[in-house]
């Protein structure tokens, strides 16, 4: 609250380049249900860019942060077919503590469709 939103100006950028390795058991009379087990490992970027100029204080300056670092994580993944063709996925996954920085700790959760060409 204390912040000025028209003196500071700037935003954060996060990348990440992973490779996955698991596998994925299939249950139930018709193979419907799916549980995935996969670890993952590969390269975080993370950029901020921010500015600041109060000029009643005489303060103005900016400053870019840039970082690589690796990370290690894990995956479990949920599935269930809702046809012979297409299936519904739930991902929850979490890095590792590779580093102390707080941009390579984000956990992620996703949910989508798969399409299944066989």
């Amino acid at each position: 609250p204390w912040i000025d939103r028209e003196a500071i100006d700037g935003a954060g950028h996060r990348t990440v380049l992973a490779a996955h390795l698991g596998h994925t058991f299939h249950m139930g009379a018709r193979r419907r249900f799916a549980l995935g087990l996969h670890v993952y490992g590969g390269w975080n970027y993370w950029r901020s860019a921010y500015s600041v100029h109060y000029a009643q204080e005489g303060v103005s300056g900016s400053a870019v942060v840039a970082r690589h670092s690796g990370v290690l994580g894990g995956e479990l993944r949920l599935g269930y077919r809702l046809h012979r063709r297409v299936g519904v996925n739930l991902a929850l996954g979490a890095p590792a503590p590779t580093t102390s920085s707080y941009a390579i700790t984000i956990a992620h959760i996703g949910l989508g469709l798969t399409f299944h060409l066989r």
